[in-house]
């Protein structure tokens, strides 16, 4: 069975000084803005929604803004389909394992405070 190739990382630390350290620092910044504005945002959130749901509105807005009451989905499944799923999804990983699944990775971008 093939063994699965360890991804090497690199690493550079930037002075915060320079172009790169400057965009990091903005970055970092506006990330704390946001993450303060989604708390500030959230209990917003939940009184509007607690309001159409005890009207039983859809929708409601004020000028050009609007807020929409939404569903999503939470399906639930029967012990045997349960099952099957699971060994589909060991399927999966066997295939990988075996080399015969196709990875094809998306490169994208994670910000964020160091842990």
């Amino acid at each position: 069975m093939p063994t699965t190739a360890t991804a090497t990382r690199s690493r550079r630390i930037y002075a915060p000084k320079g172009a790169v350290g400057k965009k990091l620092e903005r970055a970092r910044q506006l990330t704390n803005q946001i993450a303060e504005l989604k708390a500030e945002l959230e209990p917003l959130r939940e009184a509007i929604l607690q309001h159409l749901i005890e009207r039983d509105l859809d929708n409601i807005s004020c000028g050009d803004f609007e807020a929409l009451r939404k569903s999503r989905a939470n399906w639930s499944y029967t012990p045997k389909t349960e099952r099957e799923m699971l060994a589909l999804r060991n399927l999966q990983k066997w295939e990988q394992q075996k080399g015969d699944a196709i990875n094809t990775p998306t490169i994208y971008l994670q910000m964020g405070a160091k842990r």
